[in-house]
């Protein structure tokens, strides 16, 4: 019965994030496009207009026997592209090979900054009557319990003894503009790392047994044709703070240890060698 209900609560999520990023669409010609400049035959330069951090948001998680308790599974973030012209995008796209916007994600912490993913996102998007620009994405950062696989997030007793709950989450705004983004020759580079592509449904990243810390997000030029970063990372001017989490002990899942598949094992694996 909890799985009927489960599967309807996640197709209403999807839908709902459908019906958000169709609206976007038909909403972008309010929006202020991006400055497009050739500076030379071998460099073009944006100037990104009202691109960032849009939202951010606590995802609960409902767990124990019956689903009566709550904990975090981890934070939801909506972004903005540069939002260019079809026109432009096509030249770059012909002229540079870019194609795609990339970001990286970072967590910045008392004890280290280390990069928890990157994800690209295509420059145009397919809808009912050809292609359009892409302004819009979103993604999640799960704690490690729940971001390991779909099987481990529909666990009433959460993996690793997941016990977290997010007190405090903020969105603090720097004092600048995100730079000018410069295609150049010069630039190219490979991702190091496992590349994600944003969809209609957000993907998630791992983002290990605690939450808390401040993540900056960069924004480059890509090419998904190539595999290849085509400028400089440049920041976003907005920091994402998860300030305090706690532990919320959940009754009834004293001593609880799933059983994983092969790929969940090695997925384990790698979380736990990387971290």
């Amino acid at each position: 019965m909890y799985s009927y209900i489960s599967g309807i609560e996640k197709a209403a999520k999807v839908n709902k994030i459908m019906v958000i990023f169709l609206l976007s669409i038909f909403l972008m010609s309010c929006q202020k496009y991006s400055t497009y400049i050739e500076d030379s035959d071998q460099m073009v330069s944006i100037i990104p207009s009202d691109t960032g951090i849009k939202n951010i948001d606590i995802i609960d998680w409902k767990v124990g026997p019956g689903f009566k308790q709550k904990v975090s599974k981890g934070v939801m973030v909506k972004v903005s592209f540069p939002h260019l012209r079809r026109d432009d995008i096509i030249k770059l796209n012909k002229n540079k090979k870019v194609d795609s916007w990339l970001l990286r994600v970072t967590r910045i912490s008392t004890m280290k900054r280390e990069v928890i993913g990157y994800l690209y996102a295509s420059m145009l998007v397919p809808v009912m009557r050809g292609v359009v620009p892409n302004t819009t994405g979103y993604f999640c950062i799960y704690y490690a319990a729940a971001a390991l696989s779909p099987r481990f997030e529909n666990f009433h007793c959460p993996a690793f003894n997941h016990q977290k709950v997010i007190n405090e989450l903020s969105l603090e705004k720097r004092k600048f503009e995100t730079s000018k983004i410069i295609i150049s020759p010069h630039d190219r580079l490979g991702a190091k790392g496992r590349i994600h592509k944003f969809g209609l449904k957000p993907i998630t990243l791992n983002g290990g047994m605690a939450l808390e810390g401040r993540y900056t997000l960069e924004i480059a030029a890509y090419s998904q044709n190539e595999k290849s970063i085509k400028s400089r990372f440049v920041e976003f001017p907005e920091i994402i703070v998860v300030k305090s989490e706690t532990d919320q002990s959940i009754r009834g899942c004293v001593n609880f240890r799933p059983s994983a598949t092969k790929e969940e094992e090695d997925k384990i694996r790698r979380f736990k060698f990387g971290r």
